[in-house]
């Protein structure tokens, strides 16, 4: 029979060292990527760290990138290496639509990852793929080496500076940081599966408010699993070279804390089976075009909305959104609303704010990189410190991008120079920026 005890003693081990680097960026989404280049151009011996086998996150399972985050009102707002990104998709025919005029722009998956891995090689990263964080060692509350689960066995890389890129603040957790509270409804915003259809004759297709409302009218009958709502069904987008095939990000569940296995593992099974519902309950028997339409696939993995904030010693709120505000320590800028999924029902809190306004948009201050306590930590993408609903205008690509561009050279600067991550000198990372042509301030 098993053990019934609660706890095991585990032996203790001597764990091999297999690298050490001034920045190891943990996680290879839109901000990690950035980060790490962005580390290593600054001549910073760097490393990322993935726990998946392909870099990219969320932009390399078929989400397409908020253009609308990229541009506004004619400002060239994500700049320097997002639009580098970009425009080397842009040569490759990767992506389809223009940033400046469109709300978000589709791209070529298999081309992004490539190109991702190829810019990281180019600079000197290493690619440290299937590669877990399972703890840090820490000295007087500085973290002095990543523990890590590989092929060989479990393993350290030292470090001089760690960037928190996981969008789950695993590093910020393993080091002892707090976290911000859910304070509107006690959840964080749900996850939401991808899933692309193709065979689609797109000339007897009605339009999506026709679909939305059609949704609506079957969902008493039917008694969809689904939660959304018509109105918060996101409109299907298309992928260059590949006519006829569409992606839908239409699921929802609910209730989910995305730092618990049981409960990622209820989401999974939960959003593949509303995948499933969707088109073969939905599309397939009542909407025109969808009759020969066949069900391609579905993303490798969820997309987490939110989890874990770490506390900062400044925590963005929506008011410096809603006011346009500039900052003093401003390294990067975005347009993009208040975009609120509740994690308890099927509705989206969608508000204009700032990006509803003329000539109007936001900045980010590099504060809200910076966590309360360790002192050679810093974090980007979904980990940032900001409340729920400005947390909910920052979270996407174009602007995450940005944040790991602007915490990447912070890093690199600490690492050189050896200094505590609260003493980074903003000005000397805002004249990096400008050097490779990002947007610093509104006079740019």
């Amino acid at each position: 029979m098993p053990s019934s005890a609660d706890t095991v003693e585990l032996p203790s081990t001597r764990s091999p060292v297999r690298g050490a680097f001034d920045v190891i960026v943990g996680g290879s989404g839109s901000a990690g990527v950035c980060a790490a280049l962005a580390a290593a151009r600054q001549g910073a011996k760097t490393a990322i760290v993935e726990w998946l086998p392909n870099i990219g996150g969320i932009a390399a399972t078929g989400l397409p990138i908020l253009g609308n985050t990229y541009w506004q009102k004619g400002k060239l707002l994500s700049r320097g290496i997002p639009y580098e990104l970009l425009m080397d998709l842009k040569a490759e025919d990767a992506y389809e639509g223009d940033p400046a005029t469109q709300s978000y722009f589709c791209h070529d998956v298999d081309k992004y990852r490539l190109l991702a891995v190829r810019k990281l090689e180019e600079a000197g990263v290493e690619i440290l793929t299937f590669t877990s964080v399972t703890g840090v060692l820490q000295e007087q509350g500085r973290i002095t080496h990543l523990l890590v689960q590989q092929k060989e066995g479990a393993g350290a890389y030292a470090a001089t500076v760690v960037i928190d890129c996981t969008g789950d603040a695993d590093i910020a957790a393993y080091a002892g940081e707090s976290f911000l509270p859910n304070e509107i409804d006690g959840h964080t915003q749900p996850p939401s599966l991808l899933f692309f259809v193709g065979g689609i004759d797109d000339t007897r297709v009605p339009g999506w408010a026709v679909i939305q409302k059609l949704w609506d009218d079957l969902r008493a009958d039917e008694k969809w699993i689904n939660p959304r709502g018509g109105e918060a069904i996101s409109p299907p987008f298309g992928f260059p070279g590949k006519p006829g095939v569409l992606g839908f990000n239409v699921t929802r569940s609910l209730n989910v804390d995305a730092t618990r296995t049981t409960e990622l593992v209820r989401m999974e099974h939960e959003q593949r089976c509303q995948a499933d519902e969707f088109f073969y309950r939905f599309l397939k028997p009542h909407v025109a075009g969808y009759e020969n339409a066949y069900y391609s696939h579905a993303a490798i993995l969820s997309g987490i909305r939110e989890s874990r904030r770490v506390r900062g010693d400044y925590v963005m709120t929506r008011e410096p959104i809603d006011n346009s505000e500039e900052f003093a320590d401003a390294v990067a800028w975005g347009c993009y609303p208040v975009d609120r999924h509740s994690g308890v029902g099927g509705t989206t809190q969608l508000e204009g704010a700032a990006a509803q306004k003329e000539q109007s948009y936001y900045s980010i201050p590099f504060r809200v990189m910076v966590p309360a306590r360790t002192p050679n930590l810093l974090m980007s993408g979904r980990c940032v410190s900001a409340d729920e609903l400005a947390f909910s205008a920052i979270r996407v690509m174009g602007i995450t991008m940005q944040m790991g561009q602007a915490v990447g050279i912070g890093a690199a600067i600490a690492a050189r120079d050896g200094l505590d991550v609260k003493r980074i000198p903003v000005d000397e990372v805002r004249d990096v920026l400008r050097s490779v042509d990002a947007f610093v301030e509104r006079s740019d």
